[in-house]
């Protein structure tokens, strides 16, 4: 509550959308009151970071898998 007030007086700076996301809301019917808006890029890298780690544990328990950590891409590719 404390910092939807401070951000509504202008004390906290509030989100404001990048050109391209202001563009494209432009595009919205304006009888809608909300979205949602998700980003799973940094999900998707702290998962792709821990993948040979994970794949690494799947193999000493279950050698038959063959989970190679080197098939697993790059998380900042």
């Amino acid at each position: 509550m404390h910092g939807y007030l401070s951000r509504a007086k202008g004390e906290m700076a509030a989100w404001k959308p990048s050109p391209r996301i202001a563009k494209t809301l432009d595009t919205l019917p304006k009888e809608f009151t909300s979205i949602s808006y998700s980003d799973p890029r940094p999900g998707l890298t702290q998962l792709l970071s821990i993948a040979p780690l994970i794949g690494g544990a799947i193999n000493s328990f279950s050698p038959e898998t063959n989970f190679e950590a080197a098939a697993c891409p790059n998380a900042q590719e």
